[in-house]
């Protein structure tokens, strides 16, 4: 597939699902990979699950995205690409293990700002880098850091 075509696919996941979720209040709790105890990992999780059927949808062929890593408030995890110990106020893409990291802290601040909306939005983002990896615009070893990186 082309890059132009991934962006529109992008692009459709974030408005549709944004829409559908952040406009008309829908609450999916899909209980597919619920491991989090906090509001924002519940969110999280469905956002992901959203994600994934739609993408799986559009894209039928294409390897999903299977498992993610959420990074509870204060704490940090190792990054499947880098190494590197990163905390909760960021959210990014690891090409290497195809997984998507979402910050807790840095999604509350989204949400703070957009609703679910920003939640979605970030996800999308991410998801983004996936399928761009997958066309091999990035080289998968190198974690994509995300434009999101909360700086307050």
């Amino acid at each position: 597939m082309r890059i132009k075509e991934y962006s529109a696919a992008i692009c459709a996941v974030v408005v549709v699902v944004a829409v559908a979720a952040g406009l008309y209040g829908y609450k999916l709790y899909t209980g597919r990979h619920i491991s989090y105890d906090t509001p924002m990992g519940v969110m999280f999780e469905d956002v992901m699950a959203v994600a994934n059927e739609f993408a799986q949808e559009m894209y039928p062929d294409e390897d999903m995205i299977d498992d993610w890593v959420f990074i509870p408030k204060n704490t940090s995890v190792r990054s499947g690409c880098s190494g590197d110990m990163l905390g909760d106020d960021n959210s990014f893409y690891c090409g290497s293990n195809e997984k998507i990291y979402g910050g807790e802290s840095q999604l509350w601040s989204l949400y703070a700002q957009s609703g679910i909306v920003g939640v979605y939005f970030v996800v999308g983002h991410e998801y983004g880098h996936h399928f761009l990896s997958r066309v091999g615009s990035v080289a998968p070893s190198r974690k994509i850091r995300s434009s999101f990186h909360n700086e307050q």
